[in-house]
């Protein structure tokens, strides 16, 4: 009798622990990988952003001036990789915001909270001399 105890309980046992454990073990895992894909957004922004930076150096290397409409200058000068997106908008899908002061300038993305101003923003700068 005793030994079909044990051997219930050996046979059960993993399976309790399976039960036990797994879902906050998911549980974790899903809010890494959110973590990470928010991460891999963020990098693929600053991406983006630093060709935009690039292609207003150069343009301004060339005219001496900063674009007039910065809408206009992403898609008169860079193209998407993917085809539907829309290139003058952020990753989280709104404008970039383009501030110039003398011969530097920022362009700024909401980031993943969409919302200007919050610590998740994403700014890339530059200076045109």
């Amino acid at each position: 009798m005793l030994r079909m105890i044990g051997s219930f309980i050996f046979k059960v046992f993993p399976l309790f622990l399976v039960v036990y454990f797994l879902p906050p073990a998911l549980t974790n895992a899903k809010i890494i990988y959110k973590a990470m894909e928010q991460r891999v957004a963020v990098l693929y922004a600053q991406h983006e952003m630093n060709l935009i930076a690039n292609a207003v150096i150069t343009n301004y290397q060339l005219t001496g001036k900063f674009p007039a409409n910065l809408d206009e200058f992403i898609r008169a000068h860079l193209r998407a990789n993917d085809k539907d997106r829309d290139i003058t908008l952020d990753r989280w899908g709104k404008k970039y915001i383009f501030e110039v002061n003398h011969n530097y300038f920022k362009i700024k993305s909401s980031g993943p909270d969409k919302k200007c101003g919050t610590g998740d923003d994403v700014v890339v700068s530059g200076a045109c001399s």
